[in-house]
């Protein structure tokens, strides 16, 4: 089953998980060279499995530089064809 692939929009960036630091928040790699902690957020936080390598797309929060919230976790293919569409 496919899904419509969620492009990034004003306040959003896309980022790589480097490290589970547990309660669900992780250490990432964001694609604009910061490293910040992600957080799963409310309803998302028992449904969203996230492990280490995952592209993810976060919404980066205005008080707190180093810290973002994750929105959507990409699979594998959806994670090609982002590559592909951005490149393009």
């Amino acid at each position: 089953m496919r899904r419509e692939l969620i492009y990034k929009e004003d306040g959003q960036e896309y980022a790589e998980v480097q490290k589970a630091l547990g309660d669900g928040r992780f250490m990432i790699q964001c694609y604009d060279n910061i490293s910040r902690i992600g957080k799963i957020r409310g309803k998302h936080h028992r449904r969203m499995w996230i492990g280490v390598g995952d592209l993810i797309l976060i919404s980066l929060r205005d008080f707190e530089d180093g810290k973002a919230d994750v929105l959507h976790k990409y699979s594998t293919e959806e994670a090609r064809s982002l590559q592909v569409a951005t490149s393009v």
